[in-house]
């Protein structure tokens, strides 16, 4: 069995408090989700994902870990378009780096 894809996103944003806690709640009516104050442990079933809240609250940090390449872009895209509904009003963008 070979070791899963790790990739990870950081966003720059003075409420990353507030997404950690808003795709938290969401993602847990469908899925099992570990929710602390700044840090949320999200099981998809194409994947694992964590959200961190950092640097005072400044930069949400997303870590993901998925069992092969189509599983890692779905779990991509299913976090891009959750993030980009809830920050409508200043959009945010996920810019993925793979991790070794």
């Amino acid at each position: 069995m070979s070791a899963p894809l790790q990739s990870r996103a950081r966003v720059q944003t003075p409420r990353a408090d507030a997404f950690l806690f808003k795709l938290a709640k969401h993602f847990a009516k469908k899925v099992p989700v570990a929710l602390g104050s700044e840090q949320a442990q999200i099981e998809f079933a194409f994947g694992q994902c964590e959200l961190l809240s950092q640097d005072g609250g400044q930069v949400l940090l997303i870590q993901c870990a998925c069992p092969h390449a189509r599983a890692q872009i779905t779990m991509h895209e299913v976090l891009a378009s959750h993030l980009a509904l809830m920050s409508r009003q200043a959009p945010l963008e996920l810019n993925w780096e793979n991790l070794p």
